[in-house]
């Protein structure tokens, strides 16, 4: 863990926990936020464990964008501090939210 990375943790918990409850439901926030404890724990960005966080995370923010309850913008901004949380190897900051709705 890095003190970037605990900022980055650390700002994800902070707009999670002022979002309406429209915005996002228990189970979403909760999903959310272990992602990010998650990451934010992991050492090494290769295991199978950040990739499939960062596949939670990109699954469940495409679908609220194409749910129509966020927009891409608020949606891409979390990503990128929730990619943030975890370890970098070089590319990390560069991931895109992968999912894309029709």
């Amino acid at each position: 863990m890095t003190p970037q990375r605990y900022v980055a943790y650390r700002h994800v918990r902070t707009v999670i926990e002022r979002l309406r409850p429209e915005a996002l439901a228990d189970a979403e926030k909760a999903l959310l936020c272990d992602a990010a404890e998650g990451l934010l724990l992991a050492r090494h960005a290769d295991t199978g464990t950040v990739e499939e966080l960062r596949a939670k995370v990109a699954v469940s923010l495409s679908v609220l964008v194409g749910l129509g309850r966020w927009d891409d913008a608020a949606a891409d901004e979390l990503w990128e501090q929730l990619v943030a949380c975890g370890p970098s190897d070089g590319r990390t900051a560069r991931l895109p939210r992968a999912v894309e709705h029709a």
